[in-house]
């Protein structure tokens, strides 16, 4: 089979990652190309050695317009929706002609680029509707969007059954929850080095602020482990979060990494990942520090409390530490950092899960 994948990004972390690990799956056994909006990131290079091949002539972006302060920003983003959109499509059709694939799956859900061109040319069309889009207006509206993705022609592929259900999604569509390769045993982890792990990029809907209010509480009840924070910052977001952490002298339990390459590492070295998004559409992080053997802290609400159901269903108990609140994360921190507790039944589970 030939399949045309499509991706939003040339990182290797969120749907990018997830579709490295599709693509080391597929390849040996159907012919693969994929459209990149660069050559930039990581994901290009995995991909050439890979022998897949990749079209990077065209660079686009989400089609969406974020909600930001300056309205100069959104008058830019608005005319490049407009005059350059037409132009991406065009190519994308280009890329089908040339490639002549039997199936394109586009692997993000706000990126319209391609099912019409599809559509058009009788190939099926596969739509990875991955997240809840908070924080995103679609282009040209999200009932536009709602009305196309049902579209005869284009199927979904939805990463928990709360984001279907979101979507109001058919029958025909399917639930299929991402997955990481396992290739070794984790290492047990250092006790010397106490923190806790923030995995995403810092904003509203990540519910960073949140966690720091409780990580205060745990600090001022007599908890001595710090908290580090792996992931960009949105400008406004992560100023707002380090306001909090300077009125309340919280800076030199506070750590902030940055974008890095050793995320298994700090997974397999923290006392617990903490996943406190507002909505999740599935916790790629958490999948992650569960097969590293890492406690995960999670918000029991849509995609993080599907995984959590999901696992005590399919292993018997639970496969991480549920919270409601900030005042029930901060008592799930000490429980999570006391040294009376013994995980390893759980993190056996959660990796079983995995």
């Amino acid at each position: 089979m030939r399949i045309l994948y499509i991706s939003n990004s040339t990182k290797t972390s969120g749907a990018p990652a997830v579709l490295l690990n599709l693509i080391q799956g597929l390849c040996d056994r159907h012919e693969i190309a994929v459209i990149l909006p660069d050559t930039d990131g990581p994901l290009y290079h995995k991909l050439t050695e890979l022998g897949v091949k990749c079209y990077v002539d065209m660079p686009y972006s989400l089609t969406v317009w974020p909600r930001v302060i300056n309205p100069l920003k959104m008058v830019r983003r608005l005319g490049n929706l407009v005059c350059g959109l037409s132009s991406v499509r065009r190519y994308v059709g280009e890329v089908i002609d040339d490639f002549r694939p039997d199936i394109v799956h586009l692997n993000v859900g706000p990126l319209d680029i391609s099912m019409d061109e599809c559509i058009a040319r009788g190939i099926p069309h596969i739509w990875h509707q991955r997240e809840f889009q908070s924080g995103m207006t679609f282009w040209p509206s999200e009932r536009k969007f709602r009305h196309k993705i049902l579209k005869e022609g284009n199927w979904n592929i939805a990463i928990t059954r709360c984001v279907a259900d979101y979507w109001n999604l058919r029958d025909c569509d399917g639930v299929i929850y991402d997955g990481v390769r396992m290739d070794c045993d984790p290492k047990p982890r250092s006790t010397d080095d106490r923190y806790f792990l923030f995995v995403g990029r810092v904003e509203r809907n990540k519910g960073l602020l949140e966690l720091l209010k409780a990580f205060r509480r745990y600090r001022k009840s007599g908890g001595d482990a710090v908290l580090k924070v792996a992931g960009r910052s949105s400008a406004m977001y992560g100023l707002l979060c380090k306001v909090f952490i300077r009125i309340y002298a919280l800076k030199p339990y506070v750590e902030f990494l940055g974008s890095r390459d050793d995320v298994p590492e700090l997974m397999n070295g923290a006392l617990a990942l903490v996943v406190a998004s507002r909505t999740e559409g599935f916790g790629l992080a958490a999948v992650e520090a569960m097969s590293q053997g890492c406690v995960v802290i999670g918000n029991d609400t849509t995609g993080m409390k599907e995984q959590f159901d999901i696992g005590k269903d399919f292993t018997g108990d639970e496969i991480g530490l549920r919270y409601s609140g900030i005042s029930q994360l901060a008592q799930t921190l000490h429980l999570a950092a006391s040294e009376n507790v013994d995980f390893s039944a759980m993190r056996e589970r959660a990796r079983l899960t995995v």
